[in-house]
Order: structure tokens, then C-alpha cells, then sequence
């Protein structure tokens, strides 16, 4: 029985984050193309918030309210930034966006929390390990799917254009004319697109763009709906046993009750704060891998702000950007899986120095490529989309395995990698907003070189102490 009810929040956490994510994303997909600079500025607040909400009020109200709470709360102010969109304005957009962002940063510890306290009825900390574990990768496997479903929405959305688009009296000439969605004209478009010079207006029709926006919205709506149908009794029971697991001297009768159960809750998430703080201080690798972190955030925004925008939009049409999402979303699947099977036969130092070569031939192309503003060259936008997919995979999984390599503090590594992320983000939807496409594509290009290289002088290190202190080791025997 409690292993039935374990599955069924894990697979109800599961969905309820694939509704949300699958909103969330394709309207970050389509933000940069739709509401142009006001777009971009209100998603670089969105990720400038996030890492200060999960460091600082993530903790508290986890212990206050518990995770279940939380998650489900915290899924709610998503509704106000989809139906921001309606009325796109700085008064309207912005506001939501902090208010998206506070949010971000509590239900993804919420939900981590979450689904590692609900194995917790398995017997032995190894047994129960292996059920996190696996209770863990089936959370991400199911919420990356958020990718291919949201593109497919979109796709389905935006053929509603082209029957909109079809006159009554028809002949062949005029289906094909009506059936297209045109490109952007009367601007520049590639690596001197500037949202600042742009037309606030998308090539989408008025009643596609709500359509589009009332889909999101219902997807909001049933995340909200399955969170609050996640069993907080449960939780609680199993967060009781873990305590007991703690704290060993104590007798069942002793364990807290819940007001001091989240004191100690708020406590131990609370020093997390502090170590990341102390890693800064005492750990030259933790400095060293800011840059190779901050790219890891830029790199999958850059397409989602900048590429959408300045190339498949304004060269092809918005409706090639759905596209391209579902390539994108299959490649980051499909890239996730084979690179973690690479690392049996590669290290993480070759692996990186590859991605990095192909992600630099990847922006140097967006530099040099002046595509036409017809869909003969669309075949090209897919490629490029597709290897950022490819670059940002490499990541998505193996560099939160560097920092479990690299530092012995396990959770403030991990808050660690959680804040320069979202920086990352929000620095690249920054320089898409205020400057041209040249300048976010060579400051990405720099801080992919320098990022990796000083990564790897951080491999470099990092060997060189495990073999001090091997001999150190051998010496005191």
C-alpha cells in the first residue's frame, strides 16, 4: 500500500511539472518573438529572482508550510504571467514575472524534497538510495518531455492560422499564398536584429495569439490542480521516519512534533545558504567553474531569446519556431541519454573540449550566415537549432555529476550550481534585450573559450589533489 502511493505522487509530481513545463517553456519559446525587448527583460527578472527565492525562502516555507504546499502554491502565480501576456505592458508583465520568478525557486527544491522523502518506507539507507535514485530520474524523464509537447501544441495552434487564412472562394495559387506564414519584413534581422528597433507586433493574428495563450494557460491550471492532489499525510509520515533514521538515540515517542519537525527542516535546508557561501571562500574550484556554470544557463536561453527571434522568426516565420522546438526537444532527450552513456568510454574533460569546439563553430556560423528571408534555407535553422540542443545536453546531466565530483559538501555545491544557472539566464535574456544579436553571440562565444578552459584547469587541479593526497596517504603508512 504505501509503495502504491508513493508511485502514484511521484507520477502525479511528474505530470503536474510536464503540464507546467510544457506551458512555461513554449511561452519562453515564443516570449522574444512575441513581445520583442519587454519579452526578454521580463523572463532576465524572472531568472535574476529565482536563485535569491531558492536560496532565502525556499527553506522556511518548505518547513513551514511542507513541500506539498508549497509546490502547489507555488504553482500558481504561472496563471498570472500566461494571463499577462493577454495585455502585454510593463505593469502588467514585469510585476508577474518577479512574482514567476519567487515561484521558480520553490517548487523545484519543493518537488526534490518532495520525491526524495517518498521511498523513505524502503529498509536500509543503500535500498533506499536506489529508490531515490530511481525515483528521481523518472521525475526528469517525464518533465523533459515538456519540449517535444509544448512544440507540438504550438504546431497544432499555429495551423489554426492557415485555415483562418483561407478565403472562401479559393483557387491553388491562394492556398498556398494563405498557408504561409511570412517572414518579418522591413527590419534587419541575423546578427544585427535589435529588439530596440524591432515592431512590438508578431506575424501572428490577434485571435491565434490568444488561442495560443489560453492553451498555456490551461495546461497552468491542471499543474495546480494534480499539486494539490499529492498526499501531504504521506509526506509528513515519511518525513517522521527520516528523523527517527537521524536521530537513532531517540525512541518513537520522541520524535518531534511538527512545529519542531520544521525547525529542524528549516534548519538544515538553511545551511545550505551559508555553505555555498563558504565554498566561495575556502575552495578555489568552486570560483573557478563560475564561468563554465553562468554558460551552462546562457546557452539554453540563447535560443529560446535570441535565436527564436533574430533568425528562425524574423527570416523564416514564428510558426517555423514550433518547429524547431520539437527538433531541439528530441535532440535534448535524445543527447541527455547518449552522453550519459558516454562517460563510460570518455571523461568529462574530452567531452566538454568537444562540445565547446562544436558549440564555437556553432555561434561563428550565426556570426557569418546571412540566410534568404525564405523557407529554401529552413533546413539550416534546424541544424543549427538541433546542435545547441546537442551542446546543451552535455550539461544538462553531467555537470551537476562534476560538482558531486569535485566538492565533498554534496548540498552546498548543488545550491551552488543552482544559482549561477538562472544567472546565466538572466544575463543572456539581458544582452538580448538591450544590445544587438552580434554582441550576446560573441559574449557567449567568450564565456564558452574561457568558461571551458578554466574547467579544465580545474580537472587539472582537482587530479592533483587527489594524488596529494593519495601520497600523503601512502606516506602515513
Amino acid at each position: 500500500m504505501e509503495k502504491r502511493r508513493s508511485t502514484r505522487n511521484l507520477v502525479l509530481l511528474s505530470v503536474a511539472f510536464l503540464s507546467h513545463l510544457s506551458s512555461y517553456i513554449s511561452l519562453i519559446t515564443v516570449q522574444s518573438s512575441t513581445n520583442k525587448a519587454l519579452g526578454t527583460i521580463a523572463l532576465s527578472i524572472n531568472y535574476a529572482v529565482m536563485p535569491l527565492s531558492s536560496l532565502f525562502l525556499a527553506a522556511p516555507l518548505i518547513g513551514r508550510f511542507g513541500a506539498r504546499k508549497t509546490v502547489a502554491f507555488g504553482l500558481t502565480p504561472f496563471c498570472l504571467y500566461t494571463a499577462a501576456n493577454y495585455y502585454p505592458k510593463p505593469y502588467t508583465l514585469l510585476p508577474s514575472a518577479i512574482l514567476t520568478g519567487l515561484s521558480s525557486g520553490l517548487i523545484w527544491p519543493g518537488a526534490i524534497y518532495y520525491i526524495t522523502h517518498l521511498p523513505s518506507f524502503d529498509k536500509g539507507s543503500s535500498e533506499r538510495n536506489k529508490k531515490v535514485g530511481m525515483f528521481v530520474g523518472i521525475f526528469y524523464t517525464i518533465s523533459n518531455l515538456c519540449v517535444m509537447f509544448g512544440g507540438i501544441c504550438m504546431t497544432v495552434v499555429m495551423k489554426l492560422e492557415e485555415i483562418e487564412n483561407i478565403p472562401l472562394h479559393m483557387n491553388e495559387s491562394t492556398i498556398r499564398n494563405a498557408t504561409t506564414l511570412l517572414p518579418v519584413t522591413g527590419q534587419t534581422c541575423g546578427v544585427h536584429y535589435s529588439f530596440k528597433h524591432t515592431d512590438s507586433q508578431s506575424n501572428l493574428s490577434p485571435m491565434i495569439t490568444r488561442i495560443l495563450f489560453s492553451v498555456f494557460l490551461a495546461f497552468n491550471v491542471i499543474a495546480i490542480i494534480l499539486g494539490f492532489r499529492l498526499d501531504e499525510q504521506h509526506l509528513e509520515q515519511t518525513s517522521a521516519k527520516l528523523f527517527s533514521e537521524n536521530n537513532p538515540s531517540m525512541d518513537a515517542d520522541q520524535v518531534p512534533l511538527k512545529t519542531d519537525h520544521q525547525n529542524w527542516l528549516t534548519n538544515d535546508l538553511c545551511s545550505n545558504v551559508k555553505g555555498a557561501f563558504n565554498l566561495l571562500k575556502t575552495d578555489r574550484l568552486a570560483l573557478m567553474m563560475i564561468l563554465f556554470s553562468l554558460h551552462y544557463g546562457m546557452i539554453q536561453f540563447l535560443v529560446a531569446g535570441l535565436f527564436n527571434a533574430a533568425w528562425i522568426t524574423c527570416f523564416l516565420s514564428i510558426r517555423y519556431v514550433s518547429y524547431t522546438t520539437i527538433a531541439y526537444g528530441f535532440c535534448l532527450s535524445l543527447g541527455c541519454y547518449l552522453f550519459g552513456k558516454a562517460t563510460y568510454c570518455i571523461s568529462n574533460w574530452k567531452m566538454f573540449s568537444l562540445v565547446c569546439l562544436f558549440e564555437f563553430t556553432l555561434l561563428l556560423i550565426l556570426l557569418l550566415w546571412n540566410p534568404r528571408k525564405d523557407a529554401s534555407e529552413a533546413w539550416g535553422f534546424f541544424l543549427i537549432s538541433m546542435g545547441f540542443a546537442i551542446c546543451h545536453s552535455s550539461q544538462a546531466g553531467q555537470l551537476a555529476a562534476v560538482y558531486n565530483r569535485f566538492f565533498t559538501d554534496k548540498k552546498s555545491s548543488s545550491a551552488l550550481l543552482f544559482v549561477w544557472d538562472p544567472l546565466g539566464s538572466a544575463l543572456s535574456f539581458v544582452l538580448t534585450s538591450l544590445t544587438p544579436s552580434f554582441v550576446t553571440v560573441i559574449t557567449t562565444m567568450f564565456v564558452c573559450l574561457f568558461g571551458t578552459g578554466l574547467y579544465l584547469f580545474a580537472e587539472l587541479m582537482y587530479h592533483r589533489r587527489r594524488k596529494s593526497s593519495c601520497n600523503i596517504g601512502i606516506n602515513g603508512q
